[in-house]
C-alpha cells in the first residue's frame, strides 16, 4: 500500500516490447547488422524495420527506433507488431494519447492480440480514467474470460475508483484461478486494507510477500497491517525486512519503513 489505508498503491502490469509474431534465432545476437543488412537488400519491406526499431528499443536508443518504428507503419499501416511497439515507445516516453492511439490500431487489426488491450488499460489506470479502463476491460473478458490480467486490472480499475465491492469480486475471481499470484493477493490485500478489515488484508499480504515473485511492496504491506492490528514486534520485523532489500525507486518508503520502525521499537 506505502501511502495509508484509502490510498493504496496497486502494481500494474508491466509492459515490455515484444515480439508478436517473430521468433528470434540464432542470428539474433546480432541484430543490427542482420536487420540493417536486410533493410539494405529489401529496403522497402514493413518488417525489418519493425525489427532494427525493436533492437534499438531494447538498447532504449528511443529516437532511432521511433525512426524505424514510423518507417514500418507508413509502409504497411497493418503492421500490428510496429504499432503495438510503438505505443510501448510511447508509454515508457510518456507521450501517453499518442500511446493510446497506437494501442487502439493495433486492437482494431487484431482484436485477439491481449498485448495491446493490456497496453490501453494501463494508460487509462495510469492517467486516472478507470471506468474507460473498466470498459476495455470488460471486453477483454468476453474474449479471455479465463485471464488473470483481466480480472486483476479489472479489480484496480474499481479499486482506484472507490467501488471496493467490485473490486473485491473481481481480484476474488483472479485469487480463484491462482490463489498463490502475489500481484492478485497484494491487490485483495490493498482492498481489504481500504475497507478497514486488517486482518483479512494481512492474510493475503503475507501470501504475497512469501511468494518467491512477491517483490517489497507486500513486505511493507504486512508491516503496515500488523501496525493496524497492535503488533508492534512483527511490524517491526516486516519493516526492518523491508529495509534490508533496500528496492530501487522506494525512497520515500524506505524512509517511512525507518521512522516507524524506530518509533515502534520505542515503545
Amino acid at each position: 500500500m506505502l501511502k495509508s489505508d484509502r490510498t493504496a498503491v496497486f502494481a500494474l502490469i508491466t509492459l515490455v516490447f515484444a515480439f508478436l509474431t517473430f521468433h528470434r534465432n540464432s542470428a539474433w545476437s546480432n541484430a543490427f547488422t542482420l536487420w540493417e543488412n536486410t533493410i539494405t537488400k529489401s529496403p522497402s519491406k514493413s518488417r525489418p524495420h519493425t525489427y532494427l526499431a525493436l533492437a534499438n528499443a531494447k538498447d532504449e536508443l528511443f529516437d532511432a527506433a521511433l525512426a524505424e518504428f514510423g518507417i514500418a507503419v507508413a509502409i504497411d499501416p497493418l503492421n500490428v507488431e510496429a504499432r503495438y511497439n510503438l505505443g510501448v515507445l510511447y508509454l515508457k516516453t510518456g507521450q501517453y494519447e499518442k500511446a493510446a492511439s497506437e494501442f487502439k490500431k493495433a486492437i482494431s487489426i487484431r482484436p485477439d492480440l491481449p498485448e495491446s488491450y493490456k497496453g490501453i488499460t494501463n494508460i487509462y489506470l495510469e492517467t486516472g480514467q478507470y471506468g474507460i479502463a473498466a470498459r476495455y476491460l470488460l471486453d477483454a473478458m468476453r474474449i479471455w474470460p479465463q485471464a488473470i490480467w483481466v480480472h486483476l486490472n479489472l479489480g484496480i480499475a474499481y479499486a482506484r475508483s472507490g467501488d471496493l465491492d467490485k473490486a473485491e469480486s473481481s481480484l476474488r475471481q483472479a485469487n480463484v484461478m491462482d490463489p498463490e499470484d502475489p500481484s492478485v493477493n497484494n491487490s485483495l490485500g490493498n482492498v481489504y486494507m481500504m475497507k478497514g478489515q486488517h486482518g483479512e488484508a494481512l492474510k493475503f499480504y503475507i501470501k504475497a510477500a512469501e511468494a518467491p515473485a512477491g517483490g517489497p511492496e507486500p513486505v511493507f504491506n504486512t508491516a503496515m497491517a500488523y501496525e493496524r492490528l497492535g503488533d508492534t514486534r512483527r511490524a517491526v520485523e516486516f519493516y526492518k525486512r523491508f529495509i534490508s532489500i533496500n528496492p530501487k525507486g522506494y525512497d520515500d518508503s524506505i524512509m517511512a519503513a525507518k521512522e516507524r520502525a524506530a518509533k515502534l521499537d520505542d515503545r
